[in-house]
Order: C-alpha cells, then structure tokens, then sequence
C-alpha cells in the first residue's frame, strides 16, 4: 500500500530510506528494484522500529533523503481509527492517494501460463488466528484447487503474480497479499472476495480499492 508513496516522496527529495519488517525484505527488494534512490532498512520488530524512530529525531537526521519514520507519527493520533489508514497516511506525507496505484513501482513482466483446470487463489494467515471458513470459500473447490501461499514468505510475493491473474477465483484477508492484488491488473470477470470477518477490522482498516471486491463480513 505504500510503495507508491514511497516512489514519489523519493523523487521529491532525492531520495528515502524505507523500513521494512524482516520478512519482508524479499518483498521490498523485488518492488524497488528498479528505484536505487530507495533505501530499505530492516526492522525486526516494534521495539526495533521505535528505537530507531527516536534516534533520528534525537539526531536530527530528518532531512533529505526523506525518512519514511517521520510517516510512522501521525499514526498515534486519537483519530487514527476515524478514517480509512490509507487515505490518512497519504495525506499526511503530502501524497495524492492516487499515487498509490499509479506509482506502484513493480509490473508483472511475461506472459500468463495456461492452466489444465479452474483453480482459485488463496491466502489467509491461520497462524495468527486469521483463517477463512471454507464454507464460505466453497466446498466445490478442493484442495487440488487451491493455490496457497507458502506461510514463511521466504520469497517475494511478487512470485505469486501470474498465479494470481489466472485464478477463477481469489480469497483474500485484510493482508499483503490483498493490496498485491489491488495493482496488479486483474480481469474484470475474475471472482474477488476479502474474507473480512476472518480478521479483527476497525473503521481504518476499510480502505479505497480499484477492483470490485465482494466484502464477506
């Protein structure tokens, strides 16, 4: 989600420094290839990324390249749950929201591959809690006919693109892996459903999205 503002707040000043949670620094390196100007910390955990946040305001270092911490502030505001997160960070480091989408900095390179069978794109994160009923995915649609992300994320999830553009279908929860979905360009017949009730939700978490979704609460 926010990679597009990432690019552009880049060629505003010069250049950024971008954290990222380890995990998903595979992720973060494949989408900003291209972009050298962006530079990507890795960040262990919430106490790793407050520490930092405090030392570059004690030292000053909130100058050019842009610091993508400085966007992590307004995110203890009171009001934070008022709106859509989305519409609130973008505004907040001056970026029109659009920006989100047209600036995403990684296209799918290559062509489609043909499948033998009808197949549907799958991810939730039952780990944390956060599994789909599969009533409500279908019970038409076996296990042979899911594709499901591998849990550790080892690799980037832009590996999963063309896996995604030829389901029949794609279930998603509030994830990585749904804003994936939302700058890739998915055929307007293709079947999209977020699992919503899969995830604790609150009013920041109803984002503004280009497909049509099908929301299950």
């Amino acid at each position: 989600m926010l990679s597009g503002g990432a690019v552009e707040l880049a060629k505003e000043f010069g250049g950024l420094r971008f954290p990222a949670w380890t995990g998903h620094l595979p992720t973060f390196t494949e989408i900003f290839k291209d972009h050298p100007e962006i530079e990507i910390i890795p960040v262990k955990d919430e106490n790793d990324m407050m520490s930092r946040q405090r030392n570059l305001i004690l030292t000053g270092v909130y100058k050019r390249p842009y610091d993508f911490w400085k966007g992590q502030e307004p995110f203890n505001h009171p009001w934070k749950d008022v709106e859509p997160f989305d519409e609130m960070f973008y505004r907040e480091i001056g970026v029109p929201i659009e920006k989100k989408w047209d600036s995403f900095p990684w296209k799918p390179v290559g062509t489609t591959p043909l499948y033998q069978m009808p197949y549907i794109f799958v991810h939730d994160d039952s780990s944390r809690g956060f599994a789909m009923d599969l009533d409500r995915i279908g019970r038409h649609w076996t296990q042979d006919m899911m594709v499901v992300p591998d849990p550790s994320l080892s690799t980037p999830i832009t590996d999963y693109a063309f896996d995604i553009l030829s389901a029949h279908e794609i279930h998603v929860i509030n994830s990585a892996f749904m804003w994936f979905c939302e700058f890739l360009p998915l055929p307007k017949q293709q079947r999209k459903f977020i699992h919503r009730y899969a995830r604790p939700w609150r009013n920041c978490d109803q984002y503004r999205h280009r497909h049509q979704w099908l929301i299950l609460d």
